[in-house]
């Protein structure tokens, strides 16, 4: 997509096909209450022979927030694609009688950029996503808030892009994103600062990281360590943030076999990895001043010959050793090399991210990403990251309790709790221990938000990929 600005009142052009979306206060009419929001209509230019538009309005106009204006942008979206125009203009003047016009105007530019978006690589007539144009009439800003408004406007392209890189990577089938392809795409992010190394099945052995080998053992594929570093212009000279994404490209359970059922889907189950990737890009475009390095361990997991069987004992990068008593709960597994290796570079602090557990869907359905830690710092500035980017996130316990619930009989620790509860926090308890002591550590649990969202946001595609976490990773990193 791209954007213009323009300083003169908008007033339609039938030549140019725009449809011109004013949003104004007055506009809220007492209409029946679809769900638990009101109706809000946007009012097309009359100029240009359009329609007006009735989309749901999540709270009260005075308390919209910029995740609301998100939401609106991704229902404009919609009703834009309806009347195949190739132009969106928005005029600063119909957002003059909200609280914060400037997030107003980003907001919706953003949702209805991020919901610009559709997977059709596979088929025989593929297309490239739509271009459209967004012109903005700035007449109504001051001077100043033009001035803020661009470079705002220019970040929500570089979240749009960022957000569908890693949904592209999430939605491709196995076939399509093994892990040599994942590195590969890893690889085409040139930005000054970053620097991108792989490690193939080789080097991975010699830097002796017998949970990830061990969880490839079953597949022809072999598996890629990839290592994604930006230093930023004027970055201080201080310890790295580390981001870690679980990265793997198709996941049938191993010996532990999944049901057949909607086993197709596994191929999301390297949205973590997809998350750090895509925050990766949009951290280097914006030119943040800061240190930041992602690592993503991928692997798939089948049940050849070789595989690993349940009993197996693996072990860690960190010498700690680990009974599989399920080849199905492996995403700890790689994990566990890729935590190993960042707390060896004494990191400011490490954020680990996986579509981990069913019991996260369980618990917090597909509207919050649960998160565990037990630095309180750090939670409260995961929960300041939540308000910044509009990504729920939630804060789940984790204790002493659920690390002993991961003790092990034959080896330090087994990769499956003793107690069937708390799945998800004993799967949290397990990564912690491969963290070292002192550095501020937090899993977020994306097994609920990474795909199939789309009925809780109208910016996510219908199905696939949401891209979840690319904004918060790239808010906290800006905001830290």
């Amino acid at each position: 997509m791209s954007i213009t600005f323009k300083s003169t009142a908008f007033k339609g052009s039938k030549e140019s096909h725009t449809i011109a979306f004013e949003l104004k206060k007055a506009a809220l009419k007492a209409q029946p209450k679809l769900g638990s929001g009101e109706t809000f209509t946007i009012y097309a230019s009359p100029e240009v022979g359009g329609s007006n538009v009735t989309v749901l309005k999540p709270k009260s106009a005075k308390n919209l927030s910029k995740e609301d204006f998100r939401v609106l942008g991704g229902q404009v979206y919609t009703e834009f694609k309806k009347v195949k125009s190739k132009k969106l203009s928005l005029s600063a003047k119909s957002f003059s009688e909200f609280s914060d016009i400037l997030d107003a105007i980003q907001g919706l530019v953003e949702g209805f950029m991020l919901a610009n978006y559709k997977m059709n690589e596979a088929k025989s007539k593929s297309s490239k996503n739509g271009s459209v144009a967004i012109e903005v009439f700035t007449q109504g800003l001051k001077a100043a808030e033009v001035t803020k408004l661009k470079p705002l406007l220019k970040e929500s392209e570089a979240v749009s892009s960022a957000v569908h890189f890693a949904r592209r990577l999430g939605d491709l089938p196995g076939n399509m994103m093994t892990p040599t392809i994942l590195a590969k795409n890893a690889e085409t992010l040139k930005a000054p600062g970053m620097k991108v190394t792989v490690w193939n099945k080789a080097r991975i052995k010699k830097e002796k990281m017998g949970a990830l080998l061990g969880v490839a053992a079953g597949s022809a594929e072999e598996p890629r360590f990839i290592i994604m570093e930006y230093k930023g212009k004027g970055a201080k000279a201080n310890k790295p943030t580390f981001l870690v994404g679980k990265g793997l490209t198709f996941d049938a359970g191993g010996i532990s076999l999944k049901p057949s059922a909607k086993m197709d889907e596994m191929r999301y189950d390297m949205c973590g990895g997809a998350a750090v990737i895509g925050a990766m890009k949009l951290i280097s475009e914006m030119k943040l001043p800061v240190h930041v390095v992602a690592l993503v361990p991928s692997t798939e997991n089948l049940l050849g010959a070789s595989a690993t069987k349940p009993g197996d004992v693996l072990k860690a990068r960190n010498g700690k050793t680990i009974e599989v008593l399920n080849t199905d709960a492996e995403g700890r597994l790689i994990l566990a090399d890729a935590l190993s290796y960042a707390s060896e570079h004494k990191p400011k602090e490490v954020l680990c991210t996986a579509t981990l557990t069913g019991a996260m869907v369980v618990a917090l359905g597909n509207s919050h990403t649960g998160f565990f830690t037990r630095d309180d710092s750090l939670a409260d500035k995961l929960n300041d990251t939540s308000k910044a980017s509009g990504e729920n996130l939630w804060r789940m316990p984790l204790t002493d309790d659920h690390v002993s619930d991961m003790k092990g009989t034959y080896a330090d620790l087994s990769n499956l709790a003793a107690f069937r509860g708390a799945g998800s926090a004993t799967a949290a308890a397990f990564l912690e221990q491969f963290v070292g002591d002192g550095i501020p550590f937090a899993h977020l649990d994306i097994a609920g938000t990474a795909w199939n969202a789309a009925k809780r946001k109208s910016y996510h595609a219908s199905n696939g990929a949401t891209g979840v976490l690319v904004r918060s990773f790239y808010e906290f990193v800006k905001n830290s």
